[in-house]
């Protein structure tokens, strides 16, 4: 793929708005920026780039790019809100919640459905039910989701990144 430079939101939107590049494209590029840092850094500007009002409005006009869209704001979201935890976790659960919403309205797979909800669940100080917790069968995702209640049975408390991290 082709460099982008200082500016590459701008460089990738214009892009996409001339045709050069699709949704799919553009999608996997901002996946691999995401990727880029353990910390998912790239996650905040995507996520301006993604709700920018001339992107929405490209998705409304072009319904057959659409497919997949929300479903990439709710992962989107999901590592703002990841990287909220610490330092605001009433803002990080907002953050969890416009993802929940997000893989709702694309359908998305139960899994993930699941694994938002348990997120959510475990801010909020409240124990995961184990039968939310098979939902969320991705083996990594239910065994975060077992650690959460762990932690909460440790500590009483959530402490988002010691628990995501064992």
């Amino acid at each position: 793929m082709e460099k982008f430079p200082i500016n590459k939101y701008d460089t990738l939107k214009q892009k996409l708005f001339s045709g050069s590049i699709s949704l799919e494209e553009t999608k996997n590029l901002l996946m691999e920026w995401d990727q880029e840092t353990y910390s998912r850094d790239a996650s905040d500007e995507n996520l301006k780039f993604l709700n920018d009002p001339k992107i929405t409005e490209y998705i409304n006009q072009n319904p057959e790019e659409k497919e997949g869209y929300h479903n990439f704001l709710s992962f989107t979201e999901f590592h703002v809100a990841q990287r909220l935890t610490s330092s605001n976790p009433t803002e990080a659960i907002e953050h969890f919640k416009k993802a929940l919403e997000n893989a709702q309205m694309d359908q998305s797979d139960e899994s993930w459905v699941a694994y938002i909800q348990g997120s959510i669940l475990y801010l909020e100080g409240k124990e995961i039910p184990e039968e939310l917790i098979k939902k969320a069968e991705q083996s990594t995702n239910a065994q975060i989701l077992r650690n959460f209640n762990k932690g909460l049975k440790e500590r009483g408390s959530p402490s988002y990144m010691d628990d995501y991290n064992k």
